[in-house]
């Protein structure tokens, strides 16, 4: 595991603040579709209101 600086990231199109990131290697996930990261309370939790609707895959962060 290392830690890399990621200095322009989005998710969709809400860009997520500048900051550090543990890279760590997933593997496939089990049910298919493909793991591209995993965002920690500590980058949620400045969206204030976060919407996962989980039957439709989807996560919902308000418009900064």
């Amino acid at each position: 595991m290392s830690v890399a600086r990621a200095d322009r990231w989005e998710v969709g199109d809400v860009p997520i603040a500048p900051g550090e990131v543990t890279v760590v290697g997933l593997g496939p996930p089990g049910g298919g579709g493909g793991i591209q990261g995993l965002l920690g309370s500590d980058v949620l939790s400045d969206y204030g209101s976060v919407t996962v609707d989980y039957d439709a895959g989807v996560l919902e962060l308000p418009a900064p």
